[in-house]
């Protein structure tokens, strides 16, 4: 199962002053409690009736202290007419349909922010999810997977299987994006398209093995990022638990910024 996964990084680095940061570090039980104060509403037959949270733990990534719950936002099916009967005369009236959905997120002692789906469905829901954080008083600044980024990557010669050049400009070539895969194991026969439009676009997108807990497996992940909309998948199948996919996306992160 793929998951969807956004990065970002909380104010509290710039905020010292709330309530939130004690010791540069997010102060968990404070969040944990305002994240129970603020639990979803469910009906009498166990659906969402309401935006909040839910299923509150402490959680650990790695060696970081954290809180993961779920995050429920609502979304629109948009709006319809729906015929009616008003005064013994049908009519009709514009009423919008909505649903309730849910991501996992994690909140961390080190003022990270991240937020996991488990499809493209219910990643339409991102703007929602940040809404609920931001109520509770925080700012946020993205994580961006950028050209730099994703050539850091291929310089630090991780094995990778695919990518895409985005706004190529090459003079006597009409080629605006072009996506590409290769062989990771034939290490010996470079990439034509990679050395072809190299310095006349930006990368957009790379699949890319990082190696991962050398002791036991799995020894390596595949990792997918995307430059639109800033996305990282994952394959959670890949992973013995649940626990050691929760570690991987801590370490994965780390990685992405020392490469930044």
């Amino acid at each position: 199962m793929a998951s969807y996964l956004y990065a970002f990084t909380l104010n509290t680095a710039e905020q010292p002053d709330l309530f939130y940061s004690e010791d540069e570090k997010l102060r968990l039980e404070s969040v944990l409690e305002e994240l129970e104060r603020r639990q979803a509403p469910v009906d009498d037959n166990g659906f969402f009736d309401g935006e909040g949270f839910g299923q509150i733990e402490r959680v650990r990534l790695g060696n970081t202290e954290a809180i993961c719950a779920f995050c429920v936002t609502s979304s629109s099916l948009g709006y319809y007419n729906e015929a009616k009967i008003r005064d013994n005369s049908f009519t009709t009236e514009k009423r919008q349909h909505k649903y309730y959905t849910k991501s996992t997120i994690f909140l961390t002692e080190n003022s990270e922010f991240i937020v996991m789906f488990d499809n493209s469905m219910e990643e339409r829901a991102k703007s929602g999810v940040k809404k609920q954080i931001e109520l509770l008083g925080f700012d946020m600044e993205t994580f961006y997977i950028e050209d730099q980024l994703i050539r850091n990557i291929q310089i630090e010669g991780f094995p990778w299987h695919a990518a895409t050049f985005n706004k190529i400009v090459k003079h006597g070539d009409s080629t605006r994006r072009v996506s590409f895969a290769i062989d990771p194991a034939n290490s010996e026969d470079p990439s034509l398209v990679q050395q072809h439009y190299s310095d006349h676009g930006e990368m957009s997108h790379i699949k890319f093995d990082l190696p991962f807990n050398p002791d036991e497996p799995p020894h390596s992940i595949t990792v997918t990022l995307y430059s639109d909309k800033n996305r990282i998948i994952i394959n959670e199948n890949e992973f013995q638990n649940t626990q050691k996919f929760y570690d991987f996306v801590v370490y994965l992160l780390n990685k992405l910024r020392e490469l930044k």
